[in-house]
């Protein structure tokens, strides 16, 4: 969920609220809505992957595609830094 800010910038929120504070989590604030935007398509991305993959699956992979779920992992993390 993306929110503009009073400031002009985008909040992505998570969709669930968390059941003690009755709050969504802030998960990175964006200078244009479709930055917020692309950061809510990769974490999609990255959720969808680590809820296919189990943990006897993960050590059962070629190394090509632990690269591949790294890679992911990364570009997620730098998105959200920038």
């Amino acid at each position: 969920m993306v929110r503009k800010l009073k400031s002009g910038e985008y909040r992505l929120y998570s969709r669930k609220k968390n059941t003690k504070t009755g709050k969504r989590r802030n998960l990175g604030t964006f200078k244009t809505r479709q930055a917020a935007r692309s950061a809510c398509a990769s974490r999609a991305v990255f959720q969808t992957a680590l809820a296919s993959a189990t943990i006897g699956s993960l050590l059962s992979t070629s190394r090509s595609r632990t690269a591949e779920l790294a890679k992911l992992f990364a570009s997620v993390l730098y998105s959200r830094l920038t």
